[in-house]
């Protein structure tokens, strides 16, 4: 995944365009409506980027630049704990670290694809001349079908043979095992990423939270100014990655569950601390309101009307349904993040949530999200 924002060519509206002052007009409207008030337009990421089981770098990376380039601020993301390499991955299935090392790039095309691992496809590399082909079949459980999908100019067919291509190249020959693994097989590509194939899926080793926590700092440095500044909203669905033996099957719970060191509290703030607004940040907001809300210009107030408010015994006010504006947090307090669970596999609950209490806001806590609208040409 591409770890700048960088919308494709005229998907960005144009500064001063019809649509731009849309944008902006909109925005402008909801500055002081407390933000659990606020509709945006959400999408899945997997399902908007990701839809026929292609986890890749540059295109995910694309597909993101361009899905915050048009508008879209809630984001539900779908994370895979893969214990084997310790990482949050959008890779529904496990790379074996030993694949995983063996894909990093490099100017070596032998290492691409060499594995010390007895269990996985082996492969031997030959050196041919332009015009060679490259051949390299994929057992897939046999209820999947064979799926095409187009890479740069060339067609890469999951369970069939590839296409004619030129250049240096390798003639794979997977080893079989059984019926208990998939093939595994290291596919070469220009964009990403050397591609990972196990099973159904096809994944780059590196398409992972740290790169898209990048990204999202890119686009909030790039939009950190009174016109284009927008909040956004993740909400992060936790599961446990299948086995690259049986991608297909649900996985077993983790032996080894995220330490301190990869929670997604302290991977989101590896990045973006200085601007997520956190449950903490609303629990010290709402129990003091004159050393809050208060003290900035009324514009960036809240309207009170959306919240109650008492005054305790220190005539200090303060509320415990209040939410702040979209003003009071982007242009007062500069953040431009929330957090949020959504749903959590039963391979998952033996997760330290308490560690990312402070950080990630309860499942359902900031808004309902409403999925049954219908638009139609009368704007309905």
């Amino acid at each position: 995944m591409s770890e700048s924002y960088s919308p494709s060519p005229g998907v960005q509206p144009v500064p001063g365009s019809l649509l731009s002052t849309v944008f902006l007009s909109e925005r402008d409207l909801g500055l002081r409506v407390p933000i659990n008030y606020v509709t945006s337009p959400g999408v899945s990421l997997q399902a908007a980027c990701s839809p026929n089981l292609r986890y890749e770098d540059d295109n995910s990376g694309d597909c993101l630049s361009n899905l915050l380039a048009v508008g879209f601020r809630r984001f539900e993301l779908d994370l895979y704990w893969d214990s084997g390499r310790n990482v949050w991955a959008f890779c529904p299935v496990a790379i074996p670290e030993s694949i995983a090392n063996a894909a990093a790039p490099s100017n070596d095309a032998s290492s691409l694809f060499s594995s010390t691992s007895p269990t996985l496809t082996s492969a031997s590399l030959a050196t041919a001349s332009s015009g060679s082909m490259l051949e390299a079949r994929q057992a897939t459980a046999s209820e999947s079908s064979s799926t095409s999908e187009t890479l740069g100019s060339s067609s890469v067919l999951v369970g069939s043979e590839l296409p004619e291509i030129s250049g240096t190249v390798l003639n794979a020959s997977p080893t079989s095992l059984g019926n208990i693994s998939p093939s595994i097989v290291v596919i070469p590509d220009s964009s990403n990423d050397p591609l990972i194939s196990i099973g159904p899926y096809v994944c780059t080793a590196t398409i992972n939270l740290s790169t898209f926590t990048s990204q999202i700092l890119s686009f909030i440095e790039q939009t950190e100014n009174t016109l284009d500044a927008t909040l956004l909203y993740m909400t992060l669905n936790i599961h446990a990655a299948a086995s690259d033996k049986s991608p297909l099957s649900s996985p077993s719970a983790p032996t080894d569950l995220p330490g301190a060191l990869n929670t997604l509290s302290s991977l989101f703030y590896g990045n973006l601390s200085n601007y997520l607004y956190t449950p903490n940040d609303l629990a010290s907001d709402r129990a003091n309101l004159n050393s809050s809300w208060y003290t900035v210009q009324t514009m960036y107030r809240p309207v009170k009307d959306y919240y109650t408010v008492t005054k305790n015994q220190y005539g200090v006010d303060t509320t415990e349904d209040g939410w702040p504006s979209t003003s009071y947090i982007e242009f007062s307090k500069s953040k431009r993040l929330l957090l949020s669970w959504g749903r959590v596999d039963p391979q998952m609950n033996g997760y330290d949530f308490s560690a990312d209490a402070g950080t990630i806001f309860p499942s359902g806590y900031i808004q309902d999200i409403q999925t049954d609208g219908v638009a139609d040409n009368s704007g309905g």
